[in-house]
């Protein structure tokens, strides 16, 4: 009889055991999801925060349309670096320069790449249509890097561009680090440079 009763205690202890082993796992389970869902909630917080962030417009930030039809504003390129590079379809430094700025643009993360070119009479005279003569440009060259067309011709303004090419380096915050080119400098740099410079 005390066997028995001695198997019965160790049976309730073992059940005793089980059930508070269950309940002390599914509280640790309930606790992991909770923290899991806190987590994915402040992400998603943290997420729409950044995504609705509403950036200072500054003088220098502009609006004009891409080869592919796109509009790009300077402003939504905030938090990145930015290079800028002014040219024209007749400048035979422009010419050299781009193609090393495509390649920049497709292999460099570090960093966003424009370039604004300016829509005046080309090689082949005042009668010539620019915009023809920018689009062949792209097509003969591959380029894919942005091609902004500055129609009013005001950030070439703006940015007190006198030669061509010129590169305006972009920080961050939206704020001219560098401008190479103008007033007697050439503006042409190599892959190299410009990724020193970025890097600086």
């Amino acid at each position: 009889m005390k066997k028995n009763k001695r198997i019965i205690i160790f049976l309730i202890i073992i059940l005793v055991l089980g059930i508070l082993i269950f309940v002390g796992l599914s509280i640790i389970n309930e606790i992991r999801l909770v923290d899991k869902n806190n987590d994915i909630n402040d992400t998603i917080i943290d997420n729409t925060i950044s995504n609705n962030i509403e950036y200072e417009e500054k003088e220098t930030d502009f609006t004009l349309i891409d080869q592919y039809g796109n509009e790009q504003k300077l402003i939504n390129y905030r938090g990145k670096k930015v290079v800028l590079v002014f040219w024209a379809v007749w400048c035979p430094p422009c010419q050299e320069e781009i193609p090393l700025i495509n390649e920049l643009n497709n292999e460099y993360d570090d960093a966003e790449f424009l370039t604004i070119v300016r829509p005046e009479a080309t090689s082949g005279g005042e009668n010539e249509d620019y915009k023809s003569a920018i689009q062949e440009y792209i097509n003969n060259n591959n380029i894919n890097v942005p091609v902004l067309i500055d129609e009013e011709k005001d950030n070439f303004k703006k940015y007190e561009i006198t030669r061509y090419p010129s590169i305006v380096f972009i920080d961050e915050n939206g704020d001219i680090k560098e401008k190479v080119g103008g007033k007697g400098q050439s503006g042409s740099l190599t892959k190299e440079e410009i990724i020193e410079k970025l890097e600086s």
